[in-house]
């Protein structure tokens, strides 16, 4: 009898625990879902006016650019500032870049595990639309490579383009000392491999088909 005394209130304990759980992964889902949608209205107003529009407003950043991958169907907004409350939104334009379209090397960052994971998946000659106020650029991914965290050739200012910066590897469970760095160079007045040459130049991302490890 008292066997099952205890099994029933351990029963209702592991239901209650589950209940909460859920409750919780809920709230944080549509914590998220709600957070998007004002950064994406925010970036709106940035666009109709050029000025800056937390997306809340206690927010320390604001959406200044959208880039999207129209061949993946992928869309990110670029808040300022590449800091914890950033990432935790969306990804972030590293302060001292270059911004986004103008010229120079524009850095922007996201976790490996949330809205930069599919950085691993790009490969040589995808397009990337970056969009600002009063702006919009086409770019192609040109290179991806791996890097120390610790190497500054990443930030250098070595003509137009946009590095795409995450923690490697993408399965890592522990903190990284390196970093994954996906080069994008700008359509107008840049060459790339033709769409017959893309297929032999896809291994030079790692994580694409054919990069060992």
């Amino acid at each position: 009898m008292r066997s099952r005394r205890f099994g029933i209130v351990f029963g209702v304990l592991l239901f209650l625990g589950g209940t909460s759980i859920l409750g919780h992964d809920l709230y944080l889902g549509a914590k998220a879902a709600l957070a998007r949608v004002r950064i994406r209205q925010a970036f709106g107003l940035h666009l109709a006016d050029g000025r800056s529009h937390p997306p809340w407003p206690w927010a320390d950043m604001a959406p200044v650019a959208r880039l999207d991958f129209p061949g993946r169907g992928i869309r990110r907004y670029v808040l300022t500032g590449g800091t914890g409350e950033s990432l935790a939104f969306d990804v972030g334009h590293i302060h001292g870049t270059s911004f986004p379209n103008r010229p120079g090397n524009c850095v922007v960052t996201g976790h490996r595990d949330g809205r930069f994971a599919f950085l691993e998946r790009l490969t040589p000659g995808d397009l990337v639309v970056v969009r600002t106020f009063g702006s919009t650029r086409e770019y192609r991914v040109d290179s991806g490579t791996v890097v120390s965290a610790g190497d500054t050739t990443v930030l250098a200012n070595d003509g137009d383009r946009l590095t795409l910066v995450t923690c490697w590897p993408f399965d890592g469970l522990t903190r990284s000392t390196l970093r994954y760095v996906v080069s994008c160079r700008p359509t107008d007045g840049v060459r790339y491999a033709r769409e017959k040459d893309r297929r032999s130049t896809a291994g030079l991302l790692p994580g694409a088909a054919g990069y060992g490890g």
